[in-house]
């Protein structure tokens, strides 16, 4: 599984690009597709490592940046399910607003 977090701004001067990108190939089994084009997923553990792993990634990415939570304007997750996103707004205990969630108009 692959995830990472990106932190980009506008600006009139140059910048320093910041990235977070893991991939975690042991953990494949949770999330698989069959050659026969079933799709296998372990729900709970799809879950647990989509609302950890990519709190880590932004946490990490702030650190690195030296920035903060409150320096972010927005948060661009992953459009998967909104439970998963409202539960990365609590570990990053920040307010809904500040994550980008469209997924309602996304069909």
């Amino acid at each position: 599984m692959v995830l990472g977090a990106t932190l980009i701004g506008k600006s009139e001067e140059e910048k320093i690009y910041f990235k977070n990108i893991i991939s975690e190939g042991q953990n494949g089994e949770i999330l698989t597709c069959m050659q026969d084009g079933k799709i296998f997923m372990d729900g709970k553990k799809v879950y647990k490592f989509g609302t950890t792993k990519p709190v880590k990634c932004v946490k990490n990415l702030l650190k690195e940046s030296n920035q903060s939570i409150e320096d972010i304007k927005y948060i661009i997750p992953h459009q998967s399910n909104l439970k998963m996103m409202k539960s990365m707004c609590e570990k990053l205990e920040i307010s809904a607003d500040k994550m980008y969630i469209n997924i309602e108009k996304v069909r």
